[in-house]
C-alpha cells in the first residue's frame, strides 16, 4: 500500500494512471452505451420479426374468412384486409401496430430496415398482399352457385400461398440480419473485453443471459407451434423434427429422427414430394410449396401443406427446412364447396348448372359428328298433394327415393339431374332416334311404379316425361323448352306417361297458359254458373235430388263445359276456389228450393270434390261454413269423390271422410268401377252411395252380355254393403229397364233431363213430375 501510495505521488505516474482511468472509463462508457443500444436494437428487431411473422397469419385468416363468407358463415374478411394493410405499411415505413403478445393499445415500430434484400422482400410482399385483397374482393362479389366461384377460390388460395412463401423468406432474411448483428455484438464485446476485463465479463454474462432467453423463446415457439418444422437432408432423412408431429402422425418426434420422411407420406404422394425435395436441394435458397397426405399411426391420413426452403449453404442447417401445417379442414371445405356447386344438396344428383353444361356439351359433340342428343324432363304427378298431406320432410324423403330409382334405371353415359322441386332432367347423349328415346322414358317410368316406403307408409307416385331430340338444334334453351312443352303435353294427356315433342305443341302450350290466365280472371269476374242435372227414382220418376255441375260463361267462347277447363284448373290449383264457390252456390240454391217448393222438400244436392280439394286442410271447415251460411241440412248434401282421389293416401283420406261424415253429410263414389279401389278398402271408407259410371250403362244398350253382368254385380255388391246406387248417363229406355231389373234405385241422364239452370229446375219441380219417362 505504501508503494502504491508513493506511486500515486509521482506526478508522471499519476498523469498516466489518470489517462488510463479516463480511457478505461471511456471504454466502459462506450461499452455500456454500445451494449445498451445493441440490446435495444435486438429487442426492436425481435419485435419487427414477430410483426413480420404476423403477416402470414393475417393473410391465411383473410383467405379463410373469405371462403367462410362465400359459404354463408359469419366472417369479417374486410377487417382482416384492414389489419393486413396496417401491418404491411408499418413494416415498410414504420408506424403503429397491434402488439404481438396481445397487450392493450398499440406499439410503434420503425421501418423494418435498410437492408436492400429485406426492403425488396417487403415490397414484393406488399404487392402480393394488394393482389390478395383484390382477388378476395372479386370473389366476394360472386353469388353462391356462380360457376366462376371455384376458380376464384383457387386463385385466392394461390395468391395466399405466395404471400405465405414471401413472408417466410422476409422473416428469414430479417432473422439472418438479426443473427449477424448479434454475432458482431459478441465479437465487439470480446475485443473490448480485452481492454476492459471487468466490463467485458459483465457484458459477456449479460449477453449470455440475453442469448439464452432469446434462444429459449425461439425454442418454445418451435416446440409449441401447431405447425411442423422438419429438417431433412436432400434424400429425405429427418435430422430434426418439432414435437408437434405427434399430433399428425401419432409418433413422438425423437422416434422418427434419422428415418426417412417419405415413409410418413401416403404412398400415392411420395413420388411428387420426392421430386420437389430434389429440385429444392439443387438450387441455392430455393423455396417451393407442396401439398400431400401424412399417414397417422392409426391408419388415417391428414392433408398438410409444406413450405420447403433450401438451406444447403447454411452451415447450421445443411439441409431442407419444411414448415408444414394441417390443411385437412380446408380441403374438406373445398371439397364441400365443389360438391355444392355441382350437386343437388338433397338428392346428391347433378344440379341444374351441370345439367345445362351436359346439354351444351352434348349439342357441341352432336354438331361435330352430325348426330343428335335427347333431353328428358320428368315431373312428378301429384307431388304437391303428397307434400301437403304428409309434410315437407316426407316429401323430401320421397324425392330422395325417386332420385335413387332414376339413377338405378339410368346408364353410365346418362346424366340424371334434379332441376328443382319435383322436376328432374335426364340427358341421353347416345339416344338420337325417337324409338330409343321413348324406350328410355318407359324405362324410367317403370322404375317408379313400385310403391315407396315413406315414413312407414306405402306411397305411390307417377311421373310425366317430356322428350325432346335435338335433331340439328343447337340452342340449349330451345331444346330444354321443347322437352318442357312435351312434359306438359304428357300431363295433359293423362299423366303417368311420356310424350315426344312435336312442333305444334308450342301452340297447345300457349293455349293452356291463356286458359289459366282466363280462369284466374273468371274467378275474379264471377263468370261461372252452376247447372243442375236431376237425379230421379227409377221406379217412380220422382226427382230425388240434383247434381251440381259448373259451367263457364266465357265472354268470347260462350258457355264452356267442365271438359274444356277442369283439367287446367286441377293442374294449377284453381279448382280449389272454383270448387268452394260451387259448393256454396249449390247449398244456397238447394236450401231455397227446399224452403219454397213442396216437391223439393226432401230433395238433396250432389257436389263433386276434386283430388286437390280432398287434401286441402281446411276442407271440413269450408263444408261446415257452406252448410251454416245456407241453412241447408247436412243430410241434404252429398259429396262425390272419385276412386282415384280416395286412393291417394288411404289413411289420411279415411280421417278426412270421417270428419265430413261427422258433419252429417253423405258421401258418394263417382264413376264407380273405373278406378283402382279394392273391396277391402271400400269397406273402410264411410261411403253411402255408389254412382255407376256411364261407360257401364252404355253397354246396357248393346248386344253383348258383359255389360249387364257387370252392372248387376256392382248393384249386388252395393246392396251387400248397404249402399245406395245411382246410374249415370241413362239415355235409352232399354237401359232404364235393365237397371230397374237389376234393382238400381235411382239414376240420371239425358233420358230424364240435361243439366239445367236453376230456373228450369224450378219449373220442373213445379210440375211435380212423379213418373219416369218411358
Amino acid at each position: 500500500m505504501r508503494n502504491l501510495s508513493r506511486a500515486f505521488e509521482d506526478p508522471r505516474i499519476n498523469r498516466q494512471f489518470r489517462w488510463i482511468v479516463i480511457v478505461y472509463l471511456m471504454i466502459v462508457a462506450v461499452l455500456v452505451t454500445y451494449n445498451a443500444r445493441a440490446v435495444a436494437r435486438q429487442r426492436g428487431a425481435a419485435l419487427i420479426v414477430n410483426v413480420a411473422g404476423r403477416q402470414r397469419a393475417l393473410a391465411e385468416r383473410y383467405v379463410k374468412d373469405v371462403v367462410l363468407e362465400l359459404r354463408g358463415d359469419v366472417a369479417d374478411p374486410r377487417q382482416d384486409a384492414i389489419e393486413l394493410r396496417t401491418n404491411d405499411n408499418a413494416l415498410l415505413h414504420g408506424g403503429d401496430v397491434l402488439p404481438v403478445q396481445g397487450a392493450d393499445g398499440t406499439v410503434t415500430i420503425p421501418a423494418a430496415g435498410t437492408n436492400p434484400a429485406v426492403v425488396d422482400k417487403l415490397a414484393e410482399e406488399h404487392r402480393l398482399i394488394e393482389d390478395l385483397i383484390a382477388t378476395g374482393d372479386r370473389a366476394l362479389e360472386l353469388l353462391p352457385g356462380d360457376p366462376r366461384l371455384p376458380d376464384a377460390v383457387l386463385e385466392l388460395r394461390t395468391v395466399g400461398a405466395q404471400v405465405t412463401s414471401v413472408s417466410n423468406d422476409t422473416v428469414g432474411q430479417m432473422t439472418a440480419d438479426s443473427e449477424r448483428a448479434m454475432t458482431r455484438l459478441v465479437a465487439s464485446v470480446i475485443v473490448l473485453g480485452v481492454l476492459g476485463a471487468v466490463v467485458a465479463v459483465a457484458m459477456g454474462l449479460s449477453l449470455r443471459r440475453t442469448e439464452r432467453k432469446r434462444s429459449a423463446r425461439f425454442r418454445s415457439l418451435v416446440d409449441n407451434a401447431s405447425d411442423l418444422i422438419t429438417v431433412v437432408d436432400p434424400l429425405g432423412t429427418i435430422r430434426y423434427q418439432s414435437p408437434s408431429v405427434v399430433r399428425l402422425v401419432g409418433v413422438e418426434a425423437d422416434r422418427i429422427v434419422g428415418t426417412s420422411y417419405l415413409e410418413l407420406i401416403d404412398p400415392d404422394d411420395r413420388t411428387h414430394l420426392s421430386a420437389v425435395l430434389l429440385d429444392v436441394s439443387r438450387t441455392t435458397d430455393a423455396v417451393a410449396t407442396a401439398e400431400y397426405r401424412l399417414r397417422h399411426a392409426d391408419g388415417s391420413s391428414r392433408y398438410v401443406e409444406s413450405i420447403i426452403s433450401g438451406r444447403m449453404s447454411d452451415p447450421s442447417v445443411r439441409g431442407l427446412v419444411l414448415n408444414s401445417r394441417d390443411v385437412s379442414d380446408r380441403k374438406t371445405l373445398e371439397e364441400e364447396l365443389a360438391h355444392q356447386a355441382f350437386h343437388d344438396s338433397l338428392t346428391g344428383l347433378s344440379n341444374r348448372a351441370v345439367f345445362r353444361d351436359r346439354v351444351d356439351h352434348g349439342l357441341a359433340v352432336a354438331a361435330r359428328h352430325g348426330q343428335s342428343i335427347t333431353v328428358l324432363l320428368l315431373d312428378l304427378d301429384g307431388f304437391k298433394t303428397i307434400n301437403d298431406s304428409l309434410g315437407h320432410d316426407a316429401g323430401d324423403e320421397l324425392l330422395v327415393g325417386v332420385a335413387g330409382r332414376l339413377l338405378g334405371a339410368s346408364r353410365s353415359s346418362d346424366t340424371v339431374a334434379r332441376l328443382g322441386g319435383d322436376e328432374f332432367g335426364i340427358v341421353l347423349e347416345d339416344a338420337s332416334d325417337p324409338e330409343r328415346a321413348v324406350s328410355a322414358a318407359a324405362r324410367f317410368l317403370a322404375g317408379l311404379e313400385p310403391p315407396f316406403e315413406v315414413r312407414g307408409r306405402q306411397v305411390s307416385i307417377r311421373a310425366s316425361i317430356g322428350i325432346a331430340i335435338s335433331d340439328g338444334l343447337q340452342d340449349t334453351d330451345d331444346l330444354i323448352r321443347n322437352a318442357d312443352t312435351a312434359m306438359y303435353a304428357a300431363k295433359a294427356g293423362g299423366k303417368g306417361r311420356s310424350e315426344l315433342f312435336v312442333p305444334d305443341m308450342h301452340e297447345r302450350a300457349m293455349a293452356q297458359f291463356e286458359m289459366q290466365a282466363d280462369l284466374e280472371r273468371a274467378i275474379t269476374d264471377e263468370e261461372f254458373v252452376v247447372h243442375y242435372q236431376p237425379i230421379v227414382a227409377l221406379e217412380s220418376g220422382k226427382v230425388l235430388g240434383v247434381e251440381a255441375l259448373v259451367r263457364w260463361r266465357h265472354p268470347d267462347r260462350g258457355v264452356l263445359g267442365p271438359i274444356e277447363f277442369i283439367r287446367v284448373a286441377e293442374e294449377t290449383g284453381l279448382i280449389v276456389p272454383i270448387g268452394r264457390w260451387v259448393l256454396e252456390q249449390a247449398c244456397r240454391q238447394t236450401a231455397a228450393w227446399r224452403a219454397t217448393c213442396p216437391a223439393a222438400a226432401d230433395m238433396w244436392v250432389s257436389v263433386n270434390l276434386s283430388t286437390r280439394q280432398l287434401v286441402e286442410p281446411d276442407l271440413v271447415r269450408h263444408v261446415r261454413d257452406a252448410l251454416a251460411a245456407s241453412g241447408l241440412e247436412p243430410a241434404a248434401l252429398t259429396l262425390e269423390l272419385t276412386e282415384g282421389s280416395l286412393m291417394q293416401d288411404v289413411a289420411e283420406t279415411i280421417v278426412t271422410l270421417r270428419a265430413l261424415k261427422a258433419l252429417g253429410v253423405r258421401l258418394a263414389i263417382d264413376d264407380f268401377g273405373t278406378g283402382s279401389s279394392s273391396l277391402g278398402y271400400l269397406r273402410h271408407f264411410p261411403i253411402d252411395l255408389l254412382k255407376i259410371d256411364k261407360s257401364f250403362v252404355d253397354e246396357l244398350a248393346g248386344t253383348g252380355v258383359e255389360g249387364p253382368a257387370l252392372v248387376h254385380a256392382i248393384i249386388d255388391m252395393a246392396r251387400t254393403l248397404e249402399l245406395d246406387t245411382v246410374a249415370e248417363g241413362i239415355e235409352y229406355d232399354e237401359q232404364l229397364e235393365e237397371l230397374r231389373t237389376a234393382g238400381c234405385g235411382s239414376g240420371q241422364g239425358y233420358l230424364f233431363a240435361r243439366p239445367l239452370e236453376a230456373p228450369a229446375i224450378e219449373t220442373m219441380l213445379e210440375r211435380a213430375v212423379t213418373t219416369a219417362p218411358r
